[in-house]
């Protein structure tokens, strides 16, 4: 396949790298030189060239400090890119060599590379914008052990297993109403960098669910205060909602005006910051929670992601045309049994995907062939195959596509959403007795529908405890003894396939794909990576839903304040979309509503305030981030 403008392609650059460079170019827009040549600055290179093979990546996470790197050319120039049009670009004094160490003066700028190569020019820009470098406000390595252990309040400790950096972190675990970890920061007037509740910036933190049966996210929170006490409840952070379960890691993250109510105390007087742990109403036995350590100034570059689901002809039709009017791109996740040969049922043809890929359109994969749920196949290795089919099909009617991405049909990760099966929910909640050193549970309410084999949740439950057998109507034997006297338990037969992560933890084994979206709503936060919730990123919908309770303008003024809320969290957004048609049904969206938010990303875009990418182009930009503290 050739390159832009014909030219071979590199064989260093892989496919995927390929086409996001070729999107980057087509969504950038017309550049403007700035400046002129300077005393020591040698000639540069043609500023106007158009974009050609090459990247720039960026260790760790881009922020000032780091590394970047470009492509081996000669007559290298680096540039600072301005983020609003019309862009603008200022030669950097001194900057020829292929790496450029981000400075305090590259943030809020985009570094470009331009050079030659064999005698052409080439320009290459940095998948991410040079950022503030983060503050650790709370290292777990450092600190002493904040615990506020009491009678009623029993395991609040400093875990040694390690998480961020070293190996510090904390861990809240709560019984019934909750439990908290507080510890000082002292006076923010005190913290380089800071100074004051502003300077914060967006704060992110880790956080490690280390029950795998802890269905719900909504169990812990960090609360930050000036108070002589524990933090008030004004104070709360509550970061990313996870719609189902999750083993790993997950880093999340709240927007400075979350803390606008604090905004009146006094910098130079200290501050507590608390972990909490309290039950969701729908995880009331989940064990722990685990934080890593407190980041100031830890927000993302702000990327929204449009994506197409169910390969509807109408895609090609209506929406193409107005987000190639304002250079704007979008990923289209393919149900390759239900793309046409010839025209006639309202789907996209394979000539259809060839078109869009020639636009720079991102091909990925919906998550089964025929759009039924991934859940209903006989097990996560038929489903895997499924796919791994599905990425051969495209390749081959697609040549330079490469899909490692995909979504879940109808938003079924697990058999739990999915088919609501008895066997894969709770077997039993509810009373249980039993003490710390002792695996004899007794004073269950029944044990009918409990078998050996099935997994134990809830206070004092080591992770991974199972039943060893039934003992009575009443009594149970564990596989391992408790940690500490327990009232109550959670039950679950978890031998479904597709129970929880099984789907997840596949995938990630498997080592093919990179991430699946789901349809939770929610923002994303990626600057230190994606952590272990690739294959549970969630994403909005563009659609009135089910009551059309919008009219077109008030949708899209629905779907624009979501766009806000992320820029304003410094996170990402992803929306899924259907049909696009002028007299629209639940599931697809309203062309005037279309063309209404699409006006206001391309306003965001010119301002500075959003990216808007593929979903490759976020992978290429965040996936192998990391935290650099």
């Amino acid at each position: 396949m050739a390159g832009i403008g014909g030219e071979p392609r590199e064989s260093d650059l892989d496919t995927t790298r390929r086409r996001l460079l070729l999107s980057l170019g087509a969504a950038a827009g017309a550049i403007v030189a700035a400046g002129t040549a300077g005393a020591g600055r040698r000639a540069a290179p043609d500023e106007r060239a158009a974009l050609r093979l090459g990247l720039v990546t960026a260790t760790a996470d881009g922020s000032v400090g780091q590394t970047y790197s470009g492509p081996a050319w000669t007559g290298i120039q680096w540039y600072r890119e301005t983020l609003a049009s019309p862009k603008a670009r200022t030669a950097i004094a001194g900057a020829h060599a292929r790496t450029h160490v981000a400075t305090a003066a590259d943030n809020g700028f985009r570094l470009v590379m331009a050079g030659m190569d064999a005698g052409a020019p080439r320009r290459a820009p940095a998948y991410g914008v040079v950022l503030a470098a983060p503050i650790v406000l709370w290292d777990f390595d450092a600190l002493a052990d904040p615990s506020e252990a009491t009678a009623a309040n029993l395991a609040l400790t400093r875990d040694p297993a390690g998480t961020v950096r070293g190996v510090g972190s904390v861990v809240a675990t709560g019984r019934g109403s909750g439990s908290r970890l507080v510890g000082r920061l002292g006076p923010l007037s005190e913290i380089a960098g800071v100074g004051d509740l502003a300077g914060l910036g967006t704060l992110a933190w880790l956080k490690q669910e280390l029950n795998p049966y802890a269905s719900a996210s909504l169990d812990g929170s960090i609360r930050l205060d000036q108070t002589a006490g524990r933090p008030s409840s004004r104070g709360g952070m509550q970061g990313a909602r996870i719609a189902n379960a999750h083993k790993g890691r997950i880093w999340n993250s709240v927007r400075p005006d979350q803390l606008s109510s604090l905004r009146d105390k006094d910098p130079a007087k200290p501050w507590a910051v608390s972990f909490d742990r309290s039950s969701a109403s729908n995880a009331p036995h989940a064990q722990r929670t685990r934080y890593g350590a407190l980041l100031a100034k830890a927000g993302c570059r702000p990327a929204l992601i449009l994506g197409f689901d169910d390969a509807i002809r109408t895609q090609r039709m209506a929406a193409v045309p107005e987000l190639v009017a304002r250079g704007l791109l979008a990923t289209f996740y393919l149900p390759t049994a239900l793309v046409e040969d010839s025209n006639g049922t309202g789907r996209l043809t394979w000539a259809d995907v060839r078109y869009l890929a020639g636009l720079g359109m991102d091909l990925q994969l919906d998550g089964t062939a025929d759009d039924t749920a991934m859940t209903s196949r006989p097990d996560p290795a038929a489903a895997l195959a499924e796919l791994r089919s599905m990425r051969d099909l495209v390749m081959a009617r697609v040549p330079g596509s490469d899909p490692r991405h995909f979504c879940y049909p109808n938003g079924f990760t697990d058999s739990l959403l999915a088919a609501k099966n008895a066997h894969d929910h709770r077997a039993y909640a509810g009373a249980a007795t039993g003490a710390a050193g002792s695996a004899v549970l007794a004073g269950l309410a029944r044990t009918s529908t409990l078998s050996a084999g099935m997994a134990v949740s809830g206070f004092g439950v080591p992770a991974g405890t199972r039943i060893a057998s039934v003992d009575g109507a009443a009594e149970v034997t564990l596989t391992r003894a408790l940690t500490a006297d327990t009232a109550s338990i959670a039950v679950w037969d978890d031998r479904s396939p597709f129970f929880l992560d099984k789907l997840q933890d596949a995938l990630r084994s498997d080592g093919t794909f990179r991430t699946g979206r789901t349809t939770g709503f929610d923002t994303f936060h990626s600057r230190f990576g994606i952590a272990d919730r690739a294959f549970l990123l969630p994403a909005y919908s563009m659609s009135n839903g089910s009551t059309g309770s919008d009219d077109d303008a008030q949708l899209a003024a629905r779907i624009l304040a979501r766009i806000d809320h992320a820029v304003a969290r410094r996170e990402n957004i992803e929306f899924y979309v259907h049909g696009v048609q002028a007299q629209a049904t639940f599931i697809t969206t309203p062309l005037a509503t279309w063309i209404a938010v699409l006006d206001g990303i391309a306003a965001r875009r010119d301002a500075g305030v959003l990216d808007v990418l593929t979903k490759a182009q976020w992978w290429a930009r965040d996936g192998s981030a990391s935290c650099p503290v």
